[in-house]
């Protein structure tokens, strides 16, 4: 993606979270999350998992697990427990094994391809 595309409004959000995944001084995975509740929603408890990544050559070796595992800690710290993403078809299963379920029918976010919004309750 575009550089001006990965920079996010919620980015600067006083309880965002970022983590990152480094190997011999090189970031090779990232996570965002920050407060925010679905479109049409109300929530005061939710948050968007809004970047995930990791790096070719890293997957399959658990760190998107562990950055997932820290993100869910520190929503919970928050006191907390909901958690949903715009995620990739190509993601679904590695989602579905952290525990997440689909609650969208799939849909196309333009340059980058079709995806579902999945959630998880951190409880």
């Amino acid at each position: 993606q575009a550089l001006d595309r990965l920079v996010y409004t919620g980015d600067y959000y006083p309880e965002a979270y970022h983590a990152g995944a480094f190997s011999e001084g090189k970031i090779i995975g990232i996570a965002t999350i920050y407060r925010k509740a679905k479109d049409g929603e109300n929530r005061t408890d939710s948050w968007q998992l809004r970047g995930m990544a990791v790096a070719d050559g890293f997957k399959g070796k658990n760190i998107g697990k562990r950055l997932l595992d820290s993100c869910f800690e520190h929503i919970k710290s928050y006191g907390d427990y909901h958690l949903w993403c715009n995620a990739r078809v190509s993601a679904q299963k590695f989602y579905e094994k952290m525990g997440f379920k689909i609650t969208s029918e799939i849909f196309e976010i333009p340059d980058i391809g079709p995806h579902y919004i999945m959630e998880i309750d951190l409880k």
